[in-house]
């Protein structure tokens, strides 16, 4: 999970720093820019935030990334507001 979320890390970067023009602090991607500069990096995140998300319907709202389905393709890196 660990290693999967650093991969996908290191592709942002590698994405943002060959898109981006010379001596500019953004590209013209309004995708990458936005994966780049708002998405939590792995480091950045809690341990609580990295292996679970939040579910309406799990009593203490919170789920294992593992039973959710497509848990590899979808990003859960975002939390609802206030949660």
């Amino acid at each position: 999970m660990r290693k999967r979320m650093r991969l996908v890390d290191n592709n942002i970067e590698v994405l943002f720093q060959s898109l981006k023009v010379q001596n500019a602090e953004t590209t013209n991607c309004k995708k990458i820019d936005n994966l780049y500069f708002n998405l939590p990096r792995e480091k950045d995140m809690t341990r609580k935030d990295k292996y679970t998300t939040f579910d309406k319907k799990v009593k203490g709202y919170r789920k294992s990334v593992h039973l959710v389905p497509k848990w590899t393709k979808t990003t859960f890196r975002e939390n609802p507001k206030y949660f």
